[in-house]
């Protein structure tokens, strides 16, 4: 007989490959702003080209295709980032600059459409290695980010730390504000959002609590040394709703959160 794992997809295994790098590829590129256009758009392509061998592959079968995209849950996947895009779209005749907003919308639905191939196509094992490649990449990012901080207070060359020099201790600033593989602290910040999330996840899961609690100060330190103010309000947004779903799982505490969300709701509604 053969393995029910495998006819699940009828995948062969050139194609599982191409799609687990491809999902390889999205994890490595996140954090990657600095790189310089002529390396990271062949390689952005060579990502999504990787991503499009699994639903390309698929064409064989119509009707498993046809399945798989009418789910209820593709349906509402599909629903929720078209109606982003959408919206993006809209907003362009309406902006100050046209252009820029239509090229901002434009690299919008790139990303959503990744996000949606990513979103249909991926099984549970496949979403299970993305995260955990995430979470990797992600705390690589921070391993230097602190280096680049350390190097720079130790008076170290912005040639050999990578610190732009209006970021330096030696700037404006009291401490340095780490950037790492982005273009700006505040994207490190934006980008920081992505594996803290994810980490959270297995922290209210109860995964390795002791380990994932050091992971989650590591980030969360990192990306208030960068100085974002986009980046401390998320902290705060992502603090409050952690604690939320921190008492969700306590037994009573479910009517303690929903009475804290209802009050945090109608605070901002009145100083709104």
């Amino acid at each position: 007989m053969s393995d029910p794992k495998h006819k699940r997809f009828d995948l062969t295994d050139v194609e599982r490959a191409a799609w687990r790098s491809g999902l390889l590829a999205t994890a490595l590129l996140l954090p990657l702003d600095r790189l310089p256009e002529a390396v990271a758009r062949p390689l952005l392509w060579l990502s999504l080209g990787l991503l499009l061998v699994r639903p390309m592959y698929q064409l064989r079968a119509p009707a498993q295709l046809w399945r798989r995209l009418t789910g209820r849950r593709e349906l509402v996947v599909s629903l929720v980032l078209g109606a982003v895009g959408a919206a993006a779209w809209a907003s362009v005749p309406g902006a100050l600059d046209p252009t820029v907003a239509g090229a901002a919308a434009l690299t919008l639905s790139w990303l959503l459409f990744r996000a949606w191939l990513i979103a249909i196509w991926s099984d549970w094992s496949d979403l299970v290695t993305l995260a955990k490649w995430v979470i990797g990449v992600g705390l690589v990012v921070v391993v230097l980010g602190w280096l680049q901080a350390a190097a720079d207070l130790a008076g170290w060359p912005s040639s050999l730390t990578g610190l732009l020099p209006r970021y330096s201790h030696t700037a404006t600033f009291v401490v340095p504000r780490p950037q790492a593989t982005a273009l700006e602290p505040l994207y490190l910040a934006h980008y920081l959002f992505i594996p803290l999330g994810l980490l959270l996840a297995l922290w209210l899961g109860r995964w390795q609590r002791r380990l994932v609690s050091v992971a989650i100060v590591a980030v969360m330190s990192l990306m208030v040394a960068t100085g974002s103010r986009g980046g401390l309000l998320g902290l705060v947004a992502v603090g409050l709703l952690t604690g939320l779903a921190w008492l969700w799982n306590w037994p009573g505490g479910r009517k303690v959160a929903v009475s804290l969300a209802v009050t945090g709701a109608l605070t901002l509604i009145v100083l709104g």
